[in-house]
């Protein structure tokens, strides 16, 4: 059942895969594989409410598995229960300290509740965990903003373009960090950087709104 489910998903039908894997869990309730697919396909056909129990179910079952912990707390944030959410990610975190995607999943709902320090605290030993990971070094890199360090976030997005070179984020972000320091060379040496290397990014447009967006 569970490999009939990936086969129908991939050909992408999605109610005959879902069928499957309920019937396979129906069969054994601990099913953690199944339950997990079963939540992750709901809530892709949009119905995550209907997910959660399923997800609930299969982090239950293996709660060392960090990614069960991420899918199940993704589909609390979709349906709009934040703080059930931020304690999800902070379990597939402890699970899985290198698990990337639920520390800036995690730091994001943070930085939006105003807990900038201990999100900065949380991706700086991620980023000293993880060097070569580039997503916690942008997320960092915006709450050293709000603190106004603006060197160091600087150098995180330094990191961050070097990592992932072909991401146009990093050179915007880096930026307006030079334009928030009053570098207009830096400015200039970032956007030319980026229009190399990501040539069909609109950067005309991204350097008039830098210069709209912050009145110079």
């Amino acid at each position: 059942r569970e490999e009939h489910a990936y086969a129908a998903a991939g050909a992408g039908r999605l109610q005959s895969a879902v069928a499957s894997l309920r019937e396979a869990v129906a069969l054994r309730p601990d099913f953690s594989v199944g339950l997990g697919l079963l939540g992750n396909l709901l809530c892709q056909m949009g119905r995550c409410a209907e997910a959660i129990p399923f997800l609930s179910r299969a982090e239950r079952s293996s709660p060392s598995d960090s990614t069960l912990a991420f899918n199940h707390a993704a589909a609390l944030l979709k349906t709009g229960r934040v703080d059930a959410a931020i304690r999800g990610f902070a379990r597939a975190m402890t699970v899985d300290p290198l698990n990337h995607r639920a520390t800036v999943e995690w730091a994001q709902l943070a930085l939006a509740k105003g807990e900038t320090i201990g999100a900065v605290k949380v991706l700086s030993r991620v980023t000293k965990l993880a060097p070569t990971t580039p997503a916690p070094r942008l997320t960092l890199a915006r709450a050293l903003v709000t603190l106004g360090d603006l060197g160091e976030a600087a150098f995180q997005l330094d990191r961050y373009i070097a990592l992932a070179p072909d991401d146009p984020n990093g050179y915007l972000a880096r930026a307006r960090v030079a334009h928030q320091a009053g570098d207009r060379t830096g400015v200039k040496r970032s956007l030319d950087q980026g229009r190399t290397r990501v040539p069909g990014f609109p950067w005309d447009q991204a350097a008039a709104d830098l210069t709209r967006t912050t009145g110079r």
